[in-house]
C-alpha cells in the first residue's frame, strides 16, 4: 500500500503499537514488519512516551506512523517533529478535511507546517538542511474513511494531492451507514427495520456442512471459493430468525439468486421475488463498488455495459461462440480491463448455453483493481 515496498515483494506488512512500553516497541521492531503505527487516538500514550517509541522503532530501520487523535495542526506538527514518517488522520469526511491534513503535514509551498530546526526529526539541528530537502516528498499522509459522508465524497478526497493511503475501518463505517439509511427509511415510511447483533445471528452453531447446488462452482464461484457458502449460511440464519413470507433479491448477482432459490426450496415458506437490476442514467448497474470508481472509470463501466447489451443482441442473430470470443478481445483491448469470465448460460438452470433456449450473458471484470459483475 505504501510507497516503501521492499524489492522482494509488492506489498508491505505492519502492525499497531497501543502500549507505551519501550520493550514492546523494540520487540515489535525486530519481528519482521515493514512499518509500525503508534496509536494516539485510542490509547493513553502521551507525547514524551511517543518520542521514545518513535526513536526505538526508527533505530531498527522501520518506517513509523502515528494515528493522531484528530485533524489538528498543533498535534500533527508535534508528531512529525518527534520523527514520525507520516500520520494517520481519523474520520476525514470531505476534501477540505483531507486538504487540511496535508496542509498541516507539509512545509511551504505545498503546505503550511511551521519550521523548527531543533526537534528530533531534524536531528536537533545537525540534519536540518538534509531533512528540509526531502521531507515534503517522504512524509506520508493517510486518511481514514469512517463515515458515509466520506464515501459520498470519496472521489473528491482522492483528488486532494493523491493521499498515500485511504483506509476504510469497516466496523465504524457500517455504523455510520446504518444511521444514515435509517433516516432515509424513516422518510419512506418503513415501519420496521431489523438490525440484529452478531451474537443473535450466530447464536446457533452450525453442526452440518452446507450442501449447495453444484452450480456454485461456475462463474463467480469458480473464482471466489467459499463465497456462496458464506452467503447462504447468513441467509439461512436470517430466515430462521425472521421467518418471512417473501424475500426480495436482486438479479444483478443472478448466480447468487439462483443458488439461494435452490437451497431454500422446500426448507422455508418464504417466496423469493426476483428484482430487476437497477441502473443509473449511464446504464451502469448500481453497486456499492461504484463508489470506488473515478468519474473516468465510471464512464468506462458505462461504455462496457452498453457494449455488452449490444453484444447480446448480436449473439441472438449470429454464431454466438465466435461472436462472444471476438467481443471479449474487443473489450480487453479497447477498455484495458481484465475479464475474469464472459459466458453464456441458460437462464433456467445455468447450464452452458445452447442455441434456441432463453439465456443470459454473464461477466466479471476488473477496472484497475475494482471488480464488477453484471448480466444481460
Amino acid at each position: 500500500m505504501l510507497n516503501m515496498k521492499p524489492k522482494s515483494k509488492n506489498y508491505t506488512v505492519g502492525s499497531w503499537i497501543t502500549l507505551d512500553n519501550i520493550a514492546v516497541a523494540e520487540v515489535m521492531s525486530k519481528s519482521g514488519f515493514d512499518w509500525l503505527c503508534i496509536d494516539l487516538e485510542h490509547t493513553t500514550i502521551d507525547y514524551k512516551e511517543l518520542q521514545n517509541l518513535i526513536a526505538i522503532i526508527s533505530y531498527n530501520d522501520l518506517e513509523v506512523f502515528v494515528r493522531v487523535g484528530k485533524n489538528d495542526e498543533l498535534i500533527i506538527k508535534r508528531v512529525l517533529d518527534a520523527g514520525a514518517n507520516g500520520i494517520v488522520v481519523p474520520l476525514v469526511k470531505n476534501a477540505e478535511e483531507a486538504k487540511k491534513a496535508i496542509k498541516y503535514s507539509l512545509y511551504p509551498p505545498i503546505g503550511e507546517r511551521g519550521v523548527n530546526s531543533l526537534s528530533r526529526a531534524q536531528g536537533y539541528g545537525f540534519d536540518f538542511k538534509k531533512y528540509l530537502e526531502k521531507v515534503n516528498k517522504k512524509t506520508k499522509v493517510i486518511v481514514q474513511i469512517e463515515h458515509i459522508d466520506a464515501i459520498n465524497e470519496l472521489e473528491n478526497i482522492l483528488k486532494v494531492f493523491k493521499p498515500d493511503v485511504v483506509q476504510f475501518p469497516l466496523n465504524i463505517f457500517f455504523q455510520s451507514f446504518d444511521e444514515t439509511y435509517l433516516k432515509k427509511l424513516k422518510k419512506l415510511n418503513v415501519d420496521y427495520v431489523f438490525i440484529p447483533k452478531t451474537n443473535e445471528v450466530y447464536k446457533v452453531k452450525r453442526t452440518k456442512k452446507l450442501i449447495i447446488n453444484t452450480k456454485k462452482n461456475i462463474l463467480c464461484g469458480k473464482f471466489r471459493k467459499g463465497h456462496f457458502e458464506g452467503v447462504i449460511d447468513i441467509i439461512e440464519r436470517f430466515l430462521n430468525l425472521i421467518n418471512p413470507n417473501y424475500m426480495f433479491l436482486g438479479e444483478k448477482d443472478f448466480q447468487q439468486l439462483f443458488l439461494i432459490k435452490k437451497y431454500i426450496k422446500n426448507k422455508f415458506k418464504a417466496k423469493i421475488i426476483p428484482c430487476k437490476t437497477i441502473r443509473d442514467k449511464n446504464f451502469v448497474a448500481l453497486s456499492s463498488r461504484n463508489f470506488l470508481l473515478s468519474k473516468k472509470n465510471l464512464l468506462v463501466a458505462s461504455k462496457i455495459a452498453k457494449k455488452l447489451k449490444s453484444i447480446k443482441n448480436k449473439i441472438k442473430k449470429n454464431n454466438f461462440q465466435s461472436e462472444l470470443l471476438k467481443n471479449k478481445k474487443y473489450l480487453i483491448k479497447n477498455y484495458k480491463i481484465k475479464i475474469e469470465y464472459l459466458e453464456l448460460r441458460n437462464e433456467k438452470d445455468l447450464s452452458i448455453y445452447k442455441k434456441g433456449k432463453k439465456f443470459r450473458m454473464f461477466i466479471a471484470y476488473y477496472i484497475n483493481k475494482v471488480r464488477l459483475i453484471d448480466n444481460f
